[in-house]
């Protein structure tokens, strides 16, 4: 019986990235109208930390078991790119006896 490799993470590395990159930029950009003692310094230091947690906690992980990628992806999806749940039958109630 042959072996199969696991599937490569990179793909979804990448767009966790990407995801991660554009969640962090709407956040800073609405930290900076909200906090507008923060200078454009204050700014970096916040977005360093936040890539370094995304890398940590995320990306890292996925990395090490690359073949969960698809299932770690599914996990952090745009809910507008999820397939619609399958629609339910209603089910037909019964009347009451007397």
């Amino acid at each position: 019986m042959a072996r199969t490799e696991p599937p490569d993470a990179g793909a979804t590395v990448e767009l966790l990235r990407r995801r991660g990159d554009a969640i962090i930029g709407r956040e800073l950009t609405r930290l900076a109208g909200r906090a507008r003692a923060l200078g454009p310094r204050d700014l970096a230091v916040v977005e360093d930390a936040l890539n370094e947690l995304v890398e940590r906690l995320v990306l890292a992980r996925l990395r090490a078991v690359p073949h969960r990628a698809a299932e770690v992806g599914r996990l952090f999806a745009d809910p507008d790119e999820l397939p619609a749940p399958p629609a339910h039958r209603p089910v037909a109630l019964h009347p009451l006896r007397r």
